[in-house]
């Protein structure tokens, strides 16, 4: 499905005008992994099912708190993500933001799909062993140190070399984005532990801590980005943006690790 995606974006969005080939890529690839899922799960919905509907329900009363704990703390979460880009548009120069967005793709995009990856493998593995009542901490740790080397190590890597890797792929115009970037690096060395291990607070049965972090992450990201983007120039707000990630960031390890030492086992 990412190679397809990969390809179909590269193929309309160079022959379709504009954004439409872009637009049109994701509405294809959704769809694609819709039908793919459909006919691995085989999924078949019968009329005797609807008998079911009572023990459905049933089981939605039990577990009513989940959705309020998610739903509108991840939504404020995706508004927290898109912040900058929107601040930035309004009050820097087109220059500034696409030197934000040459940080995005180079940086912050394969760092997701990465951590996004890692956090699905976990999120399986923590889930399987709380439902067998296991300790999940050990394994958390052990993860914790292993991504400070998976992901410490590009970071270090581009940290050096990003003078000279910048200006070879994006042109000699935008030396200046590895001024921003090795700014931004330090927060995104902690915002992807952070991103990979979150699903740990899931499997741990803690989804109200991670839904209290996501409401403190969107209202401090607000306050401060606002008042910094309407009083300092690009570089002292990408350096205060740096500085808000790693302390949300920090803070969201601390309840994976609480998480993981002291699960909720459900009956």
């Amino acid at each position: 499905n990412s190679i397809v995606r990969v390809l179909l974006y590269l193929s309309l969005g160079v022959l379709a005008k504009y954004f439409n080939g872009l637009v049109l890529t994701s509405i294809l690839c959704t769809l694609i992994s819709c039908i793919f899922l459909i006919s691995r799960l085989k999924v078949k919905i019968k009329l005797s099912d609807l008998k079911e509907f009572k023990s459905t329900l049933n089981i939605a009363k039990k577990y009513w708190e989940y959705p309020i704990y998610n739903s509108i703390p991840a939504l404020m979460q995706n508004v927290t993500n898109e912040l900058p880009v929107f601040l930035i548009y309004l009050f820097y120069s087109a220059n500034d933001l696409a030197n934000y967005a040459i940080i995005l793709t180079f940086v912050q995009s394969p760092i997701i799909t990465f951590a996004n990856a890692l956090s699905q493998i976990n999120f399986s593995s923590t889930s399987l062993k709380i439902r067998n009542g296991e300790v999940i901490y050990k394994d958390v740790k052990n993860l914790i140190f292993l991504l400070l080397i998976l992901v410490g190590l590009p970071c270090l890597i581009l940290f050096i070399y990003s003078p000279s890797l910048i200006p070879f792929i994006f042109g000699e115009k935008w030396s200046n984005t590895v001024i921003y970037m090795r700014l931004l690096l330090p927060s995104y060395f902690i915002l992807t532990i952070g991103s990979t291990l979150s699903t740990t607070i899931i499997s741990a049965n803690r989804n109200a801590f991670l839904g209290l972090w996501q409401i403190f992450s969107f209202l401090s990201s607000l306050i401060v980005l606002i008042y910094a983007s309407r009083s300092l120039d690009f570089y002292n707000f990408i350096n205060t943006l740096g500085i808000l990630n790693i302390l949300i960031y920090s803070m969201l390890i601390i309840i994976i690790v609480y998480s993981a030492k002291k699960p909720i086992f459900l009956k």
